[in-house]
């Protein structure tokens, strides 16, 4: 219903649940501006479009804090106090015509919550001072309208049958024991305060002897115990009220199922037409001397058919919307009476209760009206299919309102769905993980078989020889300072890392550059901020000194470079990388690095700046040993940092061609050229992302215990999936000329020899593997055989390479 006039404002504090969300529905579809609190701003009623939301403290441990709080969203919100405001029994109070309060706008107040109704009620002469008008009221405490003895005395002045009750302490009902008829209903006298200590609602006693041991745990809480009327729960009614001295608005109803089953809070409940019901309930809140919205609620006694009371409560309750649906607005009846409108009657449009519309003319009955609570229902509905859906759906039948649906406000029930799906949604994820690890560990033997078969069938085709036309060489290269190039976080680990781990502990001065900070990662969890101390991907590189061992000359220094122009600030995932990066260097041994910053998959773009970077890295550090990827991989950043340090090197040659390079070009050290720079004696090459055939290693590193710290380090990148390490790994064991322990195999170069060999295998176009994507151990084996002439051409390459420069 509508008007023409303006319908004043209401706070409803409490929107746990469905309650909360009808009183606000009820308010704001007759234009009534709503406010929301509650003190869980994730609380699926919060997510109404119908009001304005506001964060309330958690009055179940502060109840002083929630009546301070409304107290100050009154003053925020402009409502007026009232100079003649009632005491704190809650009474209406003096109210002015249409709506307004003599001191000024007011607003109406509704709670929903148990534990918020008490602190509301005890302060409800301070708040309406302060412009809050609650929409109940009465003389006596809320605490004693609460006990069941008293609702039971006031049902019997009012001529309401009840059960047999007999309320007291445990050691007293234990005494009437013999008397009570069986089966028996046991609750705390206070339900809102005793549920705690009894451990339920209530409790089902069939004899004697489950009283006895019921009451024996319950301590020394006020107690009831009450016949047991039979039926199930179809046959608890309701008569929903808004009474005052002036008159009621009715609505009746019943549970169809409850939520738990037997003991619990309605899932399916519908409006039914029991004008009886009425005057009790009425008769009974005015003996208890309160107005407001209450729901009084009886249970059908299937041996003579009479309604028994059960209890009353004192606030809207939690399928209310029914009525709205059904043409009974109790919220808007006592919010108008709340601000002193006369008209409160008008929201009351058909009578105690909506009568049906007239059937459909194909229909011999009117249709029922009902409300469900969408998730739990649909639970039992699937728990139970063994009983057929076509009967529980047709309880369905009739539908007038959901608890958090509406079709102009859909977003509490959207956000109830995700409440409900998400821990089932996770445990299918966290199933289906563990599910993916089972498989491919199972996996693993079959790829190590394949992948051993491919290898060893590129082994003997190459005659058990390498590229070089010899054996490959074993163990670590001559001792000197080295420098690796990582485009990416692990790739010094997945190319190289026992092999640098060893060359660390016999003392050598080892320097990591990551090129990147990896920040294009895609990582499915992990956020973690980086590391103190760890530097930020993308910042100015930093470069710690290393420590060098005893008796080893430090490597050559020079100022630090100024930041590249191009480097780009990442932040986020990145910086997590660039911790782990200093971890698993840390792992390896090894103390110093640094984080260039280059944008993650963009090197092919900033190869010729990259390739100045190089040459001043070199020129700096003056090593005498470069680790880089192999020039033939499946991602372009690695071939990009290989073809820039060709560049670096081309160019430090050309200057150094006229001094002692000269005399000195196969030398396995790195040798100053006329303008002091330094061109690298060897260059090592390492597999990332592609594998190496077995021919093309030219070096063959036994790692022995080295490779428990290359294990250590790769666990370092907690953000990366191990099968990404599967397959690197695995090779690096299955090698056809590896020792009895774990090996790493590396194409070993003279600085000529890599410069060509780079520069012909890109104009040749054989930098990208024909068949690229995927990198698990399954997968690979097909790889390498349908890449065989490819492979087969890199190893002519690498043959007339070092043919022209040995």
């Amino acid at each position: 219903m509508t008007t023409d006039r303006a319908s004043g404002s209401a706070i409803v504090v409490g929107m746990s649940g469905s309650t909360g969300l009808a009183v606000v529905r009820a308010l704001g579809q007759e234009g009534v501006a709503c406010h929301a609190a509650h003190y869980d701003a994730h609380a699926p009623a919060m997510a109404t479009r119908l009001a304005r939301t506001h964060v309330a403290p958690d009055w179940r441990s502060d109840p002083d804090g929630l009546v301070e709080f409304l107290v100050e969203l009154a003053g925020r919100l402009g409502f007026g106090g009232d100079a003649a405001g009632s005491g704190s029994n809650g009474s209406s109070g003096a109210r002015g015509a249409g709506g307004r309060d003599a001191a000024g706008s007011a607003a109406s107040l509704f709670v929903c919550h148990d534990a918020a109704l008490g602190a509301v009620w005890a302060a409800a002469g301070r708040l309406r001072a302060a412009g809050l008008r609650p929409a109940f009221g009465a003389a006596r405490p809320l605490a004693e309208l609460l006990d069941k003895r008293t609702q039971l005395e006031a049902a019997a002045r009012a001529g309401v049958a009840a059960p047999w009750t007999q309320w007291g302490s445990a050691a007293e009902l234990e005494a009437a024991a013999a008397e009570c008829p069986y089966p028996a209903i046991l609750k705390p006298a206070f339900s809102h305060l005793g549920v705690k200590a009894l451990g339920a609602k209530a409790l089902r006693c069939a004899d004697a002897g489950e009283l006895r041991a019921a009451l024996a745990s319950t301590g020394d809480i006020e107690l009831l115990l009450q016949e047991y009327v039979p039926g199930g729960d179809d046959q608890l009614y309701t008569a929903g009220l808004f009474v005052c001295a002036e008159g009621h608005v009715a609505f009746t109803g019943r549970k169809l199922k409850q939520h738990p089953p037997g003991l619990g809070i309605a899932r399916l409940a519908e409006a039914v037409d029991a004008p009886g019901l009425v005057p009790g309930g009425v008769a009974l809140l005015a003996e208890l001397g309160y107005e407001g919205i209450s729901q009084v609620e009886y249970k059908r006694d299937a041996r003579d058919g009479s309604y028994k009371l059960m209890e009353a409560n004192f606030r809207p309750w939690t399928w209310m919307g029914l009525a709205t649906a059904c043409g009974t607005n109790l919220p808007l009846a006592a919010h108008r009476w709340a601000l002193g409108d006369g008209d409160w009657r008008e929201a009351d449009g058909s009578g105690h209760v909506g009568r049906p519309r007239a059937p459909h003319r194909r229909h011999s009955a009117p249709r029922p009206r009902r409300w469900v609570w969408l998730v739990p229902e649909a639970a039992y509905t699937v728990r139970d299919l063994r009983c057929g859906v076509r009967p529980r759906l047709a309880q369905w039948r009739g539908l007038r309102a959901e608890a958090f649906f509406s079709r102009g406000d859909p977003a509490p029930l959207r956000r109830t769905l995700i409440a409900a799906l998400e821990p089932r949604l996770r445990r299918c994820a966290a199933t289906t993980r563990r599910l993916r690890r089972i498989v491919r560990a199972a996996l693993m033997p079959a790829a190590a078989i394949a992948n051993a078969a491919v290898l060893r069938a590129e082994w003997r085709r190459g005659g058990r020889r390498s590229v070089a036309g010899l054996a490959p060489a074993l163990g670590l290269p001559g001792p000197g300072a080295v420098l690796v190039l990582a485009p990416h976080p692990d790739d010094e680990t997945l190319m190289c890392g026992a092999t640098l781990a060893a060359l660390r502990r016999r003392g050598d001065p080892v320097r990591v550059v990551c090129l990147t900070s990896g920040a294009a990662t895609s990582v499915g969890r992990h956020t973690t901020p980086a590391a103190p101390g760890t530097p930020a991907s993308g910042s100015a590189p930093t470069a710690t000194k290393p420590t060098a061992a005893p008796g080893t000359p430090a490597p050559r220094s020079a100022p630090p470079p100024s930041p590249a122009p191009s480097a780009v600030a990442v932040v986020g995932i990145g910086d997590v990388r660039a911790a782990e990066l200093h971890a698993a260097c840390a792992a390896l041994g090894v103390d110093d690095v640094d984080v260039w910053g280059f944008t993650d998959g963009g090197l092919p773009a900033e190869r010729a700046h990259l390739a100045v970077r190089l040459r001043e890295e070199l020129d700096r550090v003056r090593p005498d040993l470069v680790v880089a990827p192999f020039p033939y991989d499946a991602h372009p950043d690695h071939v990009a940092a290989t073809l820039a340090l060709a560049n670096a090197l081309e160019a430090r040659g050309a200057e150094a061609s006229g001094g002692e390079r000269g005399a000195a070009a196969g030398s396995e050290r790195g040798v100053a050229g006329a303008d002091g720079g330094a061109v690298p004696g060897r260059i090592l090459c390492g597999a990332v992302r592609t594998p190496l055939s077995p021919g093309w290693a030219t070096r063959l590193v036994p790692a022995g215990a080295a490779w428990s710290r290359r294990r250590a380090a790769l666990r370092a990148y907690a953000t990366r999936d191990a099968a990404m390490f599967a397959t690197p790994t695995l090779l690096a064991r299955l090698h056809p000329a590896r020792l009895a322990r774990a090996t790493e195999g590396l194409v070993d170069l003279s600085a000529e020899a890599f410069v060509e060999a780079a520069h012909a295998m890109e104009a040749r176009g054989l930098t990208t593997p024909a068949v690229t994507g995927g990198g698990h151990p399954v997968t690979m084996a097909a790889k390498l055989l349908r890449t065989r002439e490819e492979r087969d051409e890199v190893a002519g390459v690498l043959r007339d390479a070092l043919t022209r420069t040995s």
